[in-house]
């Protein structure tokens, strides 16, 4: 019986020593196949993080040193992950020969006070802190469920030691490879805001070219031409037969004026098409009323007395045309310029004024209800033509 005995307990020993062997053989299978992915994972992450890391220290330096940008303001690009395509927009620029200033680009939200940071410190923010994690032996009881075993066996020690030999291997703490492979980052939050702008300014001429037009033609300006002639009392000489030019009727110092003004008329065109606030037709009708000024002014027509009376001093007014209405809204408007045009017979004078009529009406419209010029010159033609059937 005694023999019995001591070979149960010969045998429970050896079933003991066979159970700590299998638990340590587990642990270690279960350890080995998390470190292979922490390190294989993390390796890679802590490459494709060092990578970025150079890759945006470099655009970094080209926004603050090329560009003049602001630590702040990269910060704003950089966490819109907009780093390469405000470079691209830059680079796109310079070649273009235009110039931007980095506040065009970045505009920082509610009440903006420089934080006065490095570039270096914006990107450690914007890269974000790698954790350190916790312990191997407690990621192995995550998996496991224990870190105890058999008759008190130490498991996260066996685990520990397992880790300690990889990290040797690799000249790096397997909790910040673990930390790596698991995206175990955090990032804080920025300080400052705004947004981005990046205006293509070459795009917005193009809609400005698409909504009013080329500009002047070739044809369109030889019509000016024509009209400035016309209104100079320079016409052109055919012969009857061939077609040819002969020449122009007028003075000489008609002829003069007439080509002058043909290239001042291109050149008015030229300058309200530039303020985007007229259509191409509009701006050929503005360009006309120039003409029409300019050779009244040369032929010496002076307009005649018009009996138009300022209402404030009694007396005519300088320029001949219409008071200065400066201040006066259009709840009055209409009826002092039918107080003006009223009993103004000479046709030429009327159209004078009327042209001022016009202008004032708009101008008021633009003021005091914020009408672009298309829209409040539509306005005011419909006001004017009201006052006109009045009288």
């Amino acid at each position: 019986m005694a023999f019995v005995g001591l070979s149960f307990l010969g045998g429970a020993a050896a079933r003991g020593s066979e159970i700590l062997q299998e638990e340590r053989d587990n642990v270690e299978r279960v350890t080995d196949s998390a470190l292979k992915f922490w390190t294989e994972t993390g390796i890679g992450k802590y490459n494709e993080r060092k990578n970025k890391r150079k890759d945006l220290s470099s655009k970094f330096n080209t926004l603050t040193k090329d560009h003049k940008f602001t630590a702040d303001q990269i910060d704003v690009i950089a966490r819109q992950g907009k780093v390469d395509e405000v470079l691209d927009y830059l680079a796109v620029q310079r070649k273009r020969g235009l110039t931007v200033e980095p506040s065009d680009v970045v505009r920082f939200s509610g009440d903006y006070k420089e934080t006065g940071r490095t570039v270096d410190q914006i990107l450690e923010g914007v890269m974000g802190k790698v954790n350190s994690g916790m312990s191997v032996s407690d990621a192995i009881q995550d998996t496991t469920g224990k870190t105890t075993g058999f008759l008190g066996q130490d498991l996260g020690k066996i685990a520990q030691k397992r880790a300690e030999a990889f990290s040797g291997a690799f000249g790096m703490p397997i909790e910040q490879l673990r930390a790596l492979a698991t995206d175990d980052i955090t990032m804080t939050d920025s300080p400052v805001s705004g947004q981005l702008i990046m205006k293509d300014e070459v795009a917005a001429a193009q809609a400005k070219e698409a909504l009013q037009g080329k500009g002047l033609t070739a044809g369109q300006e030889t019509k000016l031409g024509k009209y400035a002639q016309t209104k100079l009392g320079v016409t052109a000489k055919f012969d009857q037969t061939t077609g040819q030019l002969l020449g122009y009727t007028g003075t000489a110092k008609s002829q003069a004026r007439a080509q002058r003004l043909e290239v001042e008329a291109a050149e008015k065109f030229d300058e309200l098409m530039a303020t985007g606030n007229y259509t191409e037709s509009q701006a050929r009708i503005q360009t006309m009323n120039f003409i029409d000024d300019q050779a009244e002014a040369f032929l010496g027509q002076d307009p005649p007395e018009r009996g138009i009376v300022d209402p404030d001093t009694g007396g005519q007014t300088s320029s001949g045309g219409l008071p200065d209405y400066s201040g006066i809204g259009m709840s009055e408007l209409p009826s002092r310029i039918a107080q003006e045009l009223r009993g103004v017979t000479d046709q030429a004078t009327r159209q004078a004024l009327v042209r001022q009529a016009e202008k004032v009406l708009q101008d008021a419209l633009i003021k005091e209800q914020g009408l672009n010029v298309p829209k409040a010159g539509e306005k005011a033609r419909e006001e004017l033509q009201r006052i006109i059937n009045s009288l």
